[in-house]
């Protein structure tokens, strides 16, 4: 390699390390919800309509299944 695609290599590795970095500590903090079970870590994302924020937790226990003697029975 030459010197001069060495340093435009360096010069392109240390722009987008910087990059990175910049946006990484512009993003806002994930938003944490505690419950009686724990607590529950989400993510936020934009609507595509109107662009307003969207909080979204994903991958909650809601309740098992009604199997076996609880099949017929009523719901609390």
């Amino acid at each position: 390699m030459t010197r001069k695609t060495w340093f435009i290599v360096a010069y392109v590795c240390l722009t987008s390390a910087a990059i990175c970095c910049s946006l990484t500590s512009l993003s806002p903090s994930l938003p944490r919800v505690r419950v009686e079970s724990g607590e529950l870590s989400g993510s936020i994302d934009n609507t595509a309509v109107t662009g307003r924020p969207l909080y979204a937790f994903l991958g909650i226990p809601y309740a098992s299944p009604p199997v076996y003697k609880n099949r017929f029975k009523v719901g609390v």
